[in-house]
């Protein structure tokens, strides 16, 4: 039996608790288990939407939608580069805009939000080879959305261990509100020092291949009637 990621184990256990409280017709506690999940959904995506429509391209507060009874306040603490400070339900989340000191994904990066997704492992690559060599390309497992939908993503960490830089967000933060706003796995699956990318060691093929076969390595399909 292949061995299941602790996050997406997480993540079934919930679907597997309330199937069974359909089993056992247990409507109350049915009811209870999905609206607690709706409202940690609504939280994570308020925060991650407003995150993403801050970095976007001629872009001010005013424009920006977003449930007032989630994200309460958010400032604009310095320009040129932007640096934001949001006062949530969770607590206060702070960052900076990547792109503003990044020119070689400025392009691309401050357009709309929606095009960045889904470009993660290849923008964090490219970000980690053309970037002075303190910096380490990590890629793991990461469980937004009420922990309950787990999938594979690729970020870069300063070598300090003190800030993340995010492609798909156009943010710069403190690791530390990077883990609670992305709820990544710890130990993460790789992380590889960019001196190894820019020397020729490991080449995005060989990188490309080891996400692969790590990803299936921690996969596994839940038997309901184990």
């Amino acid at each position: 039996m292949k061995t299941i990621h602790p996050l997406e184990e997480k993540g079934q256990k919930w679907y597997l608790q309330a199937m069974s409280y359909l089993l056992e017709k247990d409507f109350v506690s049915f009811d209870k288990h999905m609206k607690q999940a709706k409202e940690n959904y609504s939280v994570e995506y308020e925060i991650l939407s407003c995150i993403g429509q801050l970095t976007e391209s001629s872009r001010t507060i005013s424009d920006i939608k977003v449930n007032p009874n989630i994200v309460k306040d958010i400032q604009l603490v310095n320009r040129n580069p932007d640096f934001y400070r949001l006062n949530t339900t969770i607590g206060e989340f702070t960052f900076s805009v990547l792109s503003d000191f990044l020119p070689l994904i400025k392009d691309i990066a401050i357009g709309d939000n929606n095009s960045r997704q889904r470009q993660c492992h290849e923008k964090a690559f490219e970000i980690a080879i053309k970037c002075p060599d303190n910096l380490y390309l990590v890629t793991g497992f990461v469980s937004v959305l009420s922990d309950i939908y787990t999938y594979l993503h690729s970020w870069i960490e300063w070598e300090s261990g003190t800030a993340v830089l995010d492609y798909t967000l156009n943010a710069i933060m403190d690791i530390n509100i990077y883990k609670i706003l992305m709820n990544q796995s710890e130990p993460p699956l790789l992380r590889i020092c960019n001196k190894d990318l820019r020397s020729g060691k490991i080449s995005k093929d060989q990188w490309v291949k080891q996400i692969y076969n790590l990803y299936n390595k921690n996969q596994n399909v839940v038997n309901i009637e184990e």
